[in-house]
């Protein structure tokens, strides 16, 4: 029995260990498949890897998104998913670029490229103009465009390239204003689009006005940004418009500032306007049409609307000094209105940027194509300093540094001389004098409202010349940023005749409910 029992247990053992063997040899089997999984996916990342580097940045972050969702799906799956983004894409095409769908009907060769593993050619950059759009797709250079800022610009862009309506598309402009909100935690603007963040809280349509109020007319004094979206809403609203302007060009500030380096797209802010006010029956224009109030009573308009703009000070005034700073005579003091006139100075030039926006930037690149050397002193702590907001900041520095211009930082301008300026550390207040030959202040804007001051001391006479409103717009009201012109505008004419609902009005926000288990 003892035996018997020995012979059971040693039997038990012998089993156990065959099981115990078996195990081994299945993990060992496991870990194999493991390994070479392993090294297949090492093979497919080096693979990819090797891809990858032939791939500009952006299209290299999609390709890594896109491995890293097809990895996790399994084969079962990959094919429906790869039908699926098909459908979408070409959903996609039909809805967003229906009027390019003539020039893209390489669809079915798109699909076969993409079910073959093929790649698409997907751009999201800074691309404003229809016509190219159109020839980058029809050419093949590109399969889709991705338009934000654009659309941000004209949400309808898409209906009117189908429309076949090119000049009514509102053209982005690239000024980054849009993105600004964001940065300083305030409502974003677009300078092409007055009514962007507004279509709920206030209700304004993009490409629909409110219909006419009680009264028939409007004079709109100025044709910069703000008379011009003015004077182009208040006509979409069925009212009689007669728009004067000063000088002989429509645009007021962009119709200079797009001539300077880098801002020709500024232009498109008139352009497009321009273009909608000569289709309005409604709307008359004159040139060389300087008006003071004596002729503005006499016209007998019902509604005045001034929005005559506002000119660079003269005296530095601005940040750093709320009042003039000793200047002397013999030095050449110049304003951006003065090269933008066609003033050029000559020689070692220091511009004065208490602006802190694009304007310093902008000039000191032009003084060097004109030859000039040229030193920009700020009391801020970068170039243009307000660009970090539109996220041109680095590139603005970058360029101004790559073409020789001398920056210096945290420094102020305490006073002018005859052949230098005195500067000031904005932290310990020691000066130092700057050599120079000439002086450019970019310091702040002063409003052109002497109309409009001399207009209010005649209120008393309104009623009797027939005016029932007089409002200042713009930069005469207060001189800001484009968009914030074009904005007063296009305020001005959604609330004529209409109660004022004021700025203090709440935004829709979809609220999500979470659910509990």
């Amino acid at each position: 029995q003892e035996g018997g029992t020995r012979g059971l247990a040693a039997a038990a053992g012998r089993t156990q260990m065959a099981d115990i063997a078996q195990q081994r040899d299945a993990r060992i089997d496991k870990a194999s498949e493991l390994q070479a999984l392993e090294m297949t996916k090492a093979k497919e990342r080096q693979q990819a890897s090797d891809k990858l580097e032939k791939l500009s940045l952006a299209e290299a972050e999609g390709a890594q998104v896109a491995a890293a969702e097809a990895e996790q799906m399994s084969e079962s799956f990959k094919a429906q998913a790869i039908e699926s983004s098909l459908q979408a894409v070409q959903g996609a095409a039909n809805v967003a670029s229906a009027s390019l769908q003539p020039k893209i009907n390489a669809s079915t060769a798109f699909k076969e490229n993409i079910a073959g593993g093929g790649e698409a050619n997907i751009k999201n950059f800074m691309l404003n103009s229809p016509d190219v759009m159109a020839k980058m797709i029809k050419s093949g250079t590109l399969d889709f465009i991705g338009c934000a800022r654009p659309s941000i610009a004209d949400p309808f862009l898409p209906k009117k390239i189908e429309e076949g309506r090119i000049e009514d598309i509102r053209e982005c402009i690239g000024c980054n204003i849009c993105v600004t909100g964001d940065m300083t935690m305030s409502i974003s603007r677009c300078t092409q689009n007055p009514t962007f963040m507004e279509e709920w809280r206030k209700g304004w349509h993009p490409e629909r006005m409110n219909t006419k109020g009680a009264s028939s007319n409007v004079l709109v004094i100025g044709a910069g940004p703000a008379g011009l979206e003015a004077a182009r809403a208040v006509a979409e609203r069925g009212y009689d418009v007669a728009l004067a302007e000063a000088g002989t060009v429509l645009g007021g500030r962009v119709a200079r500032e797009r001539h300077l380096p880098g801002l020709s797209a500024w232009g498109r802010v008139a352009d497009y306007r321009e273009y909608q006010l000569s289709q309005k029956p409604n709307v008359e224009s004159y040139f060389e049409s300087e008006l003071d109030a004596e002729s503005i009573l006499e016209f007998g308009f019902e509604n005045v609307c001034i929005a005559t703009g506002a000119k660079w000070r003269r005296d530095g005034v601005s940040r750093q000094h709320v009042e003039p700073f000793p200047t002397d005579a013999a030095m050449p003091i110049f304003t951006p209105d003065d090269l933008m006139n066609g003033a050029v100075p000559t020689g070692h030039v220091v511009i004065y940027d208490d602006d802190h926006y694009y304007m310093g930037g902008v000039l000191a690149e032009l003084l060097i194509q004109k030859g000039c050397s040229v030193t920009l002193v700020t009391p801020a702590a970068y170039v243009s300093e307000w660009t970090l907001n539109t996220l041109e900041q680095h590139e603005i520095h970058r360029r101004l540094a790559t073409m020789g211009v001398t920056i210096e930082l945290n420094r102020g301008i305490t006073a002018i001389g005859k052949d230098y300026v005195q500067t000031n550390c904005m932290f310990t207040d020691m000066t130092r004098p700057l050599c120079c030959g000439a002086v450019l202040l970019v310091s702040s804007r002063l409003e052109n409202k002497s109309v409009f001051d001399d207009l209010k001391l005649r209120a008393a006479e309104w009623a009797d010349a027939g005016i029932k409103s007089v409002k200042l717009i713009g930069d005469a009201n207060a001189p800001g940023p484009i968009a914030w012109a074009t904005y007063a505008g296009h305020r001005y004419a959604r609330e004529l005749d209409e109660q004022d609902i004021g700025d203090a009005l709440p935004f829709r926000r979809e609220i999500t409910d979470l659910a509990v288990n």
